[in-house]
């Protein structure tokens, strides 16, 4: 198809409304790949129809069942031919020269086996969605530094770190191969954590490089109402594999104690628990060989207080009454009004103009400042307290997106509004 060395492996399911998403992202990184490869795992809503009209020289296959996420990477690894792959959600994205930089650093190690992008939440730079990946003392895996705002620019340069996402990483093909690609028996969730733990156990490094950035949207592919489930099961097949004692392939204890406790008050509070003991009998009834991890990587897994995930609210509904102050990460509704627990950002409509903010504690004084989501000096500061105070950070564009936050977030403590709107020029 192209004379690139990377072939971009794109798995899809139900993601129809991505095709020209991703069209587009082919076309900035054209230069680079060798050829595109669509794996759609039995979607009905024209998905592989949809990839097919946009991308038409991609190698679009359409499987009549959904293998998950996992094996459908395998079957998109068995067609490809380029010494790199860069695996690719449908809703994330990345450019050519972040992608160049991936190229790079892969090949500046022979033992690195891949490499992942600083990942941000789409559309907003300043709220980090992945800087590596961590795992849980039950399991889970999590996205390092996930929904923290980070509005300066994390340092240039590559750093080593235990796991990598697959929603946008570059990976020597050798390597996959090497370990025999992605686990089948991982439906869905947790199964680029086991990836990487199977390359840093058979002695690959894995990168995060810092000066290379993709943007995701965040659970846009994923089936909600069955995610707890896939969830569960997925972590008790790790815990299986990595956390068990000794050769044995037994839960941990401290895991089976947590699933008795939260059986028990599911049954007590009359909610719903028998989808926990099915997603547990299944993964005890599959095949498990345990691998000993190294010491020193367990120790990399240990998670870091200030790499931990935050909850992430996704906002999304006017703050004023004319629907042009916009409520974007950080902000939930309350019955108390708009608020957030640490910075809340927002997107301002319209032609732009003046946005005034009334703003309130929800206990004792909070300080802070309103700063443009990307970055720079604050615009302005402020000390809330539980009686709302006026904020004018002053003229902004109808395009501008804009950040408040908290100096010193706590738990149990938000910033109120309790009014926002767009103010005339000079009004008191």
């Amino acid at each position: 198809m192209r004379t690139g060395e990377v072939d971009l492996l794109v798995v899809t399911h139900r993601s129809a409304g991505f095709a020209e998403r991703t069209a587009r992202n082919v076309e900035e990184l054209s230069g680079l790949l060798r050829e595109v490869i669509v794996v759609d795992s039995a979607s009905d809503d024209g998905t592989a129809e949809a990839f097919r009209s946009v991308l038409p020289e991609a190698t679009v296959i359409a499987l009549g069942s959904n293998p998950g996420f996992g094996g459908a990477n395998n079957v998109g690894l068995s067609r490809s031919s380029a010494p790199l792959v860069m695996l690719l959600n449908p809703d994330a994205s990345i450019d050519g020269a972040s992608l160049e930089s991936l190229i790079a650093g892969v090949r500046s190690r022979e033992d690195c086996a891949g490499a992942q992008p600083w990942i941000h939440l789409e559309g907003w730079p300043c709220v980090t969605a992945s800087a590596g990946v961590g795992m849980t003392r039950y399991g889970e895996g999590y996205d390092r530094r996930f929904g923290h705002y980070e509005p300066d620019a994390p340092r240039p340069g590559s750093v080593e770190v235990p796991c990598i996402t697959c929603a946008a990483a570059l990976f020597r093909r050798q390597a996959l191969l090497d370990v025999s690609g992605f686990d089948e028996t991982i439906f869905m969730y947790f199964e680029d954590l086991d990836l990487s733990l199977r390359l840093r156990s058979a002695g690959w490094r894995l990168m995060l490089d810092r000066s290379a950035r993709a943007g995701h949207l965040i659970g846009a592919s994923s089936d909600r109402a069955r995610s707890r489930a896939w969830q569960l099961e997925s972590a008790a097949l790790l815990c299986r594999r990595y956390l068990s004692r000794g050769s044995s392939g037994r839960l941990p204890a401290r895991f089976v104690r947590r699933e008795l406790r939260a059986v028990a008050s599911g049954m007590l509070r009359g909610t719903g628990w028998a989808w926990r003991l099915a997603a547990l009998r299944r993964a005890l009834s599959a095949r498990v060989r345990p691998v000993a991890l190294a010491d020193s990587l367990m120790a990399d897994l240990d998670p870091d207080p200030m790499d931990l995930p935050i909850a992430l609210e996704r906002g999304g509904f006017a703050l004023d009454d004319d629907g042009l102050i916009s409520a974007g990460p950080g902000w939930v509704r309350s019955v108390e009004g708009p608020c957030f627990s640490s910075y809340g950002c927002l997107s301002i409509g319209g032609t732009g103009g003046a946005p005034l903010f009334e703003l309130a504690s929800s206990r004792g004084l909070i300080t802070g400042g309103i700063r443009r989501a990307h970055g720079g000096s604050p615009l302005c500061r402020f000390a809330a307290g539980e009686d709302p105070v006026r904020i004018r950070p002053g003229p902004v564009r109808g395009d501008e997106k804009l950040a408040i936050w908290m100096d010193e977030p706590s738990s149990g403590r938000r910033i109120l509004c309790r009014n926002a709107r767009m103010s005339g020029e000079g009004e008191a």
